[in-house]
C-alpha cells in the first residue's frame, strides 16, 4: 500500500509544472482582461469570469467577504474610480511567483506597477490571488494587496523556512 501511495505522490508531483504552466497561461488572460476592465474599456461585469462569488478581499485597511456579484462589481468600480483619478491606463508586472498546492488549488503573487498613458507609475502594490480550479477553469477566491515601493516579492512577502 505504501508503494502505491508513494508512486501516486510522485506522479502528482510530476504534474505540478504542467499545472503551473496552465495557471500562468490563465493568469495572463486574466491580467489582460483586468487591465481592459480597470481602464474602463470593458464592462465591469466581465470580472465575474475571473473573480469568484463569494470573494474575500483584504488589504491594510480592510478585510471582508464579498458575498454577491453586486458587491464584487462594486469593489471593482471603487478601484476603477481611484485608478481613473490617477490617470491609469495599464499595468506592468514587476515580479511574479506561482505556487501550486495541487491540481485544483494555487496562488499567484505579483508586484503590479500601475501606470498612466505616458508610462509613469501612478501606483504600486503587491497583490496575491488565491485560486481554485473548477470545471470551467481557474477562479480567484481571494485577493490580498499591500502598497509597496519594492519591485521584488521577496522583500514584501519573504518566504520563511521553519524547522518546527
Amino acid at each position: 500500500m505504501l508503494k502505491k501511495k508513494s508512486s501516486q505522490s510522485l506522479q502528482e508531483f510530476k504534474q505540478l509544472p504542467v499545472i503551473a504552466q496552465k495557471l500562468n497561461q490563465w493568469f495572463s488572460v486574466y491580467f489582460h482582461a483586468f487591465i481592459e476592465i480597470s481602464a474602463g474599456r470593458t464592462s465591469p461585469e466581465e470580472i465575474l469570469k475571473y473573480w469568484g462569488v463569494p470573494l474575500h478581499s483584504s488589504g491594510p485597511a480592510q478585510s471582508k467577504w464579498l458575498k454577491t456579484a453586486e458587491e464584487v462589481i462594486q469593489v471593482l468600480q471603487e478601484m476603477q474610480a481611484i485608478l481613473k483619478s490617477m490617470g491609469y491606463t495599464h499595468t506592468v508586472i514587476l515580479d511574479k511567483r506561482i505556487s501550486i498546492y495541487n491540481e485544483n488549488a494555487g496562488r499567484v503573487e505579483t508586484i503590479m506597477s500601475r501606470r498612466a498613458e505616458d508610462d509613469i507609475e501612478v501606483d504600486r502594490a503587491a497583490v496575491s490571488f488565491e485560486l481554485r480550479g473548477q470545471a470551467e477553469g481557474w477562479i480567484i477566491i481571494s485577493t490580498t494587496s499591500l502598497p509597496t515601493v519594492s519591485a521584488k516579492l521577496d522583500l514584501v512577502w519573504p518566504q520563511i523556512q521553519s524547522d518546527e
